[in-house]
C-alpha cells in the first residue's frame, strides 16, 4: 500500500483541480517509472499552488507547528503558500499531502499503522502524497525532506526523481526501528518528549502484553540487558516489572505498573547503563556507613552519604551560596583520609530547580582540581518541549550550564536514570522508583514533578527513601504503585516537609528518622513569610500540618510513634552502623 514517489517528467497532475478526496480509490500496484510518467507538480509553472496540505481535524499543537515550518520552509524555497485543510474539506488543487491525514484515506492509515515510533514515511496514492509519523520530531523531518525534495523544472516545482519511500530515524541518526506496542483491550497515548528519546503510554494494557512486546524486542534484534521486579504491594500479591534493552544504536526501557495497569516504554539514544553485578567491599574498605544532611541557609537540600571505600554519594547540594559550597566541600575533606582528594562516586540530582542543583555547578568549577567524580546519575526533562508553570528557560539554562561543568569531570560516567534501574556502590544499593517520564500523562505542572525518587539499601539492611521535591500527585503515585515495598529507616521529607508529602506515602514509609531539608524557623513554624513581624496562619506553617499537610502533622504525632526528627539548620550526621 506504500508506493513510491513518482518521477518528475512533463504533464499535469492526474486530477482535477475540482476533485475531492474521496478516500474510494483503489490502491495499485507499486508502478515503474515508465508506468507512471507523470509527475508530482506541487507548484505550477506560472507560480500557482497545485497542493493542498490536508492535516487531521483535531490535529495536536504540534503537528500544526510541524505543519506551519513545512509551510514556512516550502515558501522559501518556492515563494509560494501552499493551502491548508482539515481532512473531512473539500481539496480544490490536483493533489494533497495527507499529514497524519487518514479520515477517507484507507492506505494513510495503513502507512500509518506500519510506521515505527523512531520513524516516519513517505508514500504516494493515486493524488495523494503521505507522510506519517508517531512523533512530532519524525513528523518535522518528513517534511522537511519534502521539500529537500523539491526540484524546479518547467512544469514547476515537483517530486525529485529519487524520492521514494523513506524511513528515516529520529534520533539523530540512528537507524534502528523500534516496534510497534500490540494491545487489544489498551489505548495507547501521544509520543511524549523526553530528554534524548521519546515516551510511549499505553494505558488499560495487560502483563501478557507487556510481556509479548519484550519478546517483540528481542525478535527485532534488541538485547536485553537488565531486568527487575519490584513488589506492588504485599497487599496486592503483584510484581512491576522494569526492563532495559539495547538495539544496535538505541536503548529502550520498559516499565509495567501493576496497579495502574499501564505500560510505558521510553526510547533513546544510547548511554551509560549501571553496571550489574554489586562492586565487593575488600578488607581496605573500612569507613563506617553514614548519612549526613548538610546544614545550609534557607531551602535547600544537601546530603552525603560516606561508602565504605571512603567514597561519598551526594544528593543535590543545594543552592549555589558560597557557604553552602564550602559546609559540603569541608565535610568531604574533613572524611578523606589524609593526602587524598574527596572522591564522590556519584552524584545524584533529584531535579533541576536551582536550591538544589546550584551549589554543584559552583562547587565542580571551584573543585575541578582537589576532588574527583566518577559518575552523575539524574533525569532532568527536555525543557525544549516541556511546558510547566514555571520558567522553562530559566531550568533549561541552568541544566546546560551544569551539564557543561560536569563535562571538565572529562572520565565522569553521565547516568540518565529510567524507573528500576540500580546503581551499585561499595555499601550501598539504590533501586530508582520513579522518574518524570512515569507521571505521564498526567501533566507536569513543575519540575518538582520531574523528581527522581529512590530506595537506597544498605549492606546492613538499613534503608533510606529520597523523595527530592515531590508533588501530591506524583507522592500518591508512588504510593500506590510500590505500598508496603517502601517501608524505609529514614525518610527525607518531601519537598523539604513543606508541601508535596501524602500521608499513605509517609504510612507505608513509617521511617524511624525524618530529614527536614528546611530552616530551624520553618520547622518549628515561626517563620515570617511576609516578614511583617508577625507569624500568622497566612504564614508557612506547613512542616506542622497546617495548610491541608495532614501527613506532616501525622509524622510529627507522638502517638503514632516516636521518631527522630533533624532540620537542616545544622550539619546532622546520621550513623548508619549505629542507627
Amino acid at each position: 500500500l506504500v508506493l513510491l514517489l513518482s518521477a518528475c517528467g512533463t504533464g499535469k497532475g492526474p486530477a482535477p483541480a475540482t476533485e475531492a478526496p474521496t478516500g474510494n480509490s483503489e490502491p495499485v500496484t507499486e508502478p515503474t517509472t515508465e508506468e507512471r510518467a507523470e509527475p508530482i507538480v506541487l507548484v505550477r509553472a506560472d507560480g500557482t499552488p497545485n497542493c493542498t496540505v490536508t492535516k487531521p481535524k483535531n490535529a495536536s499543537d504540534a503537528t500544526l507547528a510541524a505543519v506551519e515550518k513545512f509551510l514556512t520552509d516550502f515558501r522559501k524555497k518556492t515563494e509560494v503558500t501552499l493551502p491548508v485543510a482539515d481532512e473531512y474539506s473539500e481539496i480544490g488543487t490536483a493533489y494533497e499531502i495527507a499529514v497524519n491525514a487518514t479520515a477517507g484515506r484507507q492506505p494513510v492509515a495503513e502507512q500509518l499503522k506500519e510506521t515505527a515510533y523512531t520513524d516516519y514515511k513517505i508514500g504516494l496514492w493515486d493524488w495523494h502524497v503521505m507522510v506519517t509519523a508517531r512523533s512530532d520530531a519524525a513528523l518535522v523531518a518528513g517534511l522537511k525532506r519534502i521539500v529537500y525534495l523539491l526540484e524546479e523544472t518547467e512544469d514547476g516545482y515537483c517530486i525529485r526523481k529519487d524520492a521514494g519511500t523513506q524511513a528515516s530515524a529520529l534520533l539523530g541518526d540512528r537507524k534502528t526501528s523500534v516496534p510497534l506496542y500490540d494491545t487489544a483491550s489498551g489505548t495507547e497515548l501521544p509520543m511524549y518528549s523526553v530528554k534524548d528519546g521519546y515516551e510511549i503510554c499505553v494505558q488499560n494494557t495487560t502483563e501478557a502484553e507487556f510481556t509479548a512486546y519484550a519478546a517483540k524486542l528481542a525478535a527485532g534484534g534488541f538485547t536485553r540487558y537488565s531486568e527487575n521486579e519490584i513488589s506492588a504491594g504485599a497487599s496486592v500479591q503483584g510484581k512491576n516489572k522494569t526492563a532495559v534493552y539495547r538495539g544496535e544504536d538505541i536503548d529502550v526501557f520498559l516499565n509495567w505498573n501493576f496497579s495502574q495497569k499501564t505500560a510505558r516504554v521510553v526510547f533513546s539514544v544510547p548511554s551509560a547503563l549501571p553496571e550489574l553485578t554489586k562492586p565487593t567491599v575488600t578488607a581496605a574498605d573500612t569507613a563506617k556507613l553514614s548519612l549526613a544532611q548538610i546544614g545550609i541557609a534557607g531551602l535547600g537540600m544537601s546530603y552525603v552519604i560516606q561508602l565504605r571505600d571512603y567514597s561519598f554519594i551526594v544528593l543535590d547540594g543545594g543552592t549555589n551560596a558560597d557557604d553552602n559550597v564550602a559546609k559540603l566541600y569541608n565535610y568531604m575533606a574533613g572524611k578523606t583520609p589524609a593526602g587524598k582528594k574527596p572522591t564522590i562516586a556519584c552524584w545524584i540530582f533529584t531535579h533541576a530547580d536551582p536550591d538544589h542543583i546550584g551549589a554543584a555547578t559552583v562547587f565542580l568549577k571551584n573543585h575541578v582540581e582537589d576532588a574527583e567524580v566518577l559518575a552523575v546519575a539524574c533525569n532532568f526533562p527536555d525543557c525544549t518541549v516541556q511546558s510547566t508553570v514555571q520558567n522553562d528557560a530559566s531550568i533549561g539554562e541552568a541544566i546546560f550550564k551544569l551539564e557543561n561543568t560536569i563535562r571538565m569531570f572529562w572520565d565522569a560516567t553521565y547516568y540518565t536514570v529510567h524507573t528500576g534501574q540500580k546503581l551499585c556502590f561499595k555499601g550501598v544499593e539504590i533501586e530508582i522508583l520513579f522518574t518524570e517520564e512515569d507521571i505521564y500523562p498526567k501533566k507536569v505542572n513543575s519540575y518538582n514533578d520531574t523528581s527522581v525518587m529512590a530506595k537506597f539499601t544498605f549492606d546492613n539492611g538499613k534503608t533510606f527513601m529520597m523523595l527530592g521535591d515531590s508533588t501530591e500527585q506524583a507522592s500518591l503515585q508512588l504510593a500506590e504503585t510500590f505500598r508496603e515495598y517502601l517501608k524505609c529507616d529514614i525518610l527525607q521529607m518531601a519537598h523539604h516537609g513543606l508541601i508535596g508529602g501524602n500521608k499513605t506515602l509517609y504510612q507505608y514509609i513509617d521511617p524511624a528518622y525524618c530529614l527536614w531539608s528546611t530552616s530551624q524557623e520553618r520547622f518549628e513554624g515561626h517563620y515570617d513569610t511576609n516578614k511583617d513581624g508577625k507569624v500568622t496562619s497566612a504564614d508557612v506553617q506547613h512542616c506542622l500540618g497546617q495548610g491541608g499537610c495532614d501527613y506532616n502533622k501525622w509524622i510529627r504525632d507522638t502517638t503514632v510513634r516516636e521518631r527522630t526528627h533533624y532540620h537542616a539548620g545544622e550539619t546532622v550526621v546520621i550513623d548508619l552502623e549505629t542507627a
